[in-house]
C-alpha cells in the first residue's frame, strides 16, 4: 500500500500470506482489495491490514480479471475457462454465474459508472456486454481482430466502449446502439496491454509492449499526444482528477511516473513505490 500524498509505503502484505495473483481491483470506498488467483479470489481488508475472506476454487482456471460495482456490493471475476461470476462482498457468497460466456480466456472486465453494464473481452476476439440489473448478456461484438481482444473499458458517461487488441489496434464500440464505431489500426506496434478513458470522456489512453503511452482524442479520432519510452516495462496505468487537474499515473515494477494531462508533460517520479499490476489512489 502506497500513500501518494505522503509519498511513502504504509503497509506491505507478506508473500507467505498470499498466493500468486493475476489481477487486482479496489472497492470504491478504498476498504478492500480483490486479488484474482489460480481458481480462487482473496479479499484483503486495508483498514485492518488482514485477509478478509477467500473464495476457494470458484473457477476452473486462473482469474485474469476482477472488478467491483460502483456501490461496492458486488465483486465480479473473469477466468481462464471463459466464465464470469458475481459475488456479494458482505454476504461472502456467490450470487450469479455466467457460464462459458467466451470460447477463450477472459482478459479484462469493466463495469459502467452507473453500475448497469458489465463488459468483458477475450482471446476469442470478442467483447460481450451484460445488463447487471437483469443479470443477462445483451450483446456481443464478434471478430474484432485477427487475435485476442486484450483490454476493454467503458467511458465514464456510459456511451462507448474502447477495446485494445493483441495486434496493436484500438476499437470504439457504441454501447447504446450496440454498433461498431471507429477503428484505429496500428495504434501501437505491439499488443495494447490496457487502456483508460479520462473523466471528461474526451481521451482514451493506451499503453503497449512498445513502451509508449498514447493519448487519443475520441471525438476528433486522432492521436493527441504520445509519451515515448516511459518505462522498459509498464504494468499499469490509471487517471485521477481528485482535487486537481487530471493526472495520468504510469506504473513499472518499482516506480510511478505522474503526468499532467492538461500540460501533457511529466511532473514527478516516485521510485520504489509500485509492485502491483494496477495502481490505486486514496
Amino acid at each position: 500500500m502506497y500513500d501518494l500524498q505522503a509519498k511513502k509505503m504504509v503497509h506491505q502484505f507478506d508473500d507467505q500470506d498470499l498466493d500468486t495473483f493475476y489481477s487486482i481491483a479496489l472497492t470504491p470506498d478504498d476498504r478492500y482489495v480483490i486479488l484474482g488467483q489460480r481458481k480462487s479470489l482473496t479479499i484483503l481488508d486495508l483498514r485492518n491490514k488482514q485477509i478478509y475472506h477467500k473464495f476457494e476454487k470458484v473457477h476452473k482456471g486462473s482469474v485474469y480479471s476482477v472488478a467491483t460495482t460502483p456501490d461496492g456490493r458486488f465483486i465480479i471475476s473473469g477466468a481462464e475457462d471463459g466464465s464470469i461470476k458475481i459475488f456479494e462482498l458482505e454476504a461472502k457468497e456467490e450470487v450469479h454465474h455466467f457460464e462459458k460466456i467466451h470460447a477463450g480466456e477472459i482478459c479484462q472486465l469493466d463495469v459502467s459508472a452507473d453500475g448497469k453494464y458489465l463488459v468483458s473481452c477475450s482471446k476469442d476476439r470478442s467483447v460481450a456486454v451484460f445488463d447487471l440489473v437483469k443479470r443477462e448478456r445483451i450483446s456481443s461484438f464478434e471478430n474484432l481482430d485477427k487475435e485476442t481482444v486484450k483490454s476493454v473499458v467503458i467511458s465514464p458517461d456510459g456511451k462507448y466502449i474502447v477495446a485494445g487488441t493483441s495486434e496493436g489496434n484500438m476499437k470504439v464500440l457504441w454501447l447504446e446502439t450496440r454498433q461498431k464505431g471507429i477503428a484505429i489500426e496500428q495504434a501501437h506496434k505491439e499488443m495494447v496491454q490496457s487502456l483508460v478513458v479520462t473523466p471528461d470522456n474526451k481521451f482514451a489512453i493506451t499503453y503497449s509492449d512498445d513502451r509508449n503511452v498514447k493519448i487519443w482524442d475520441i471525438q476528433e479520432q486522432k492521436l493527441a499526444h504520445i509519451f515515448k519510452s516511459v518505462f522498459e516495462e509498464i504494468i499499469g496505468i490509471t487517471v485521477t482528477s481528485k482535487g486537481r487537474s487530471p493526472q495520468l499515473l504510469v506504473c513499472s515494477e518499482k516506480s510511478i511516473k505522474i503526468f499532467d494531462l492538461k500540460e501533457m508533460k511529466e511532473v514527478e517520479e516516485l521510485k520504489d513505490s509500485c509492485k502491483l499490476f494496477e495502481i490505486f489512489l486514496e
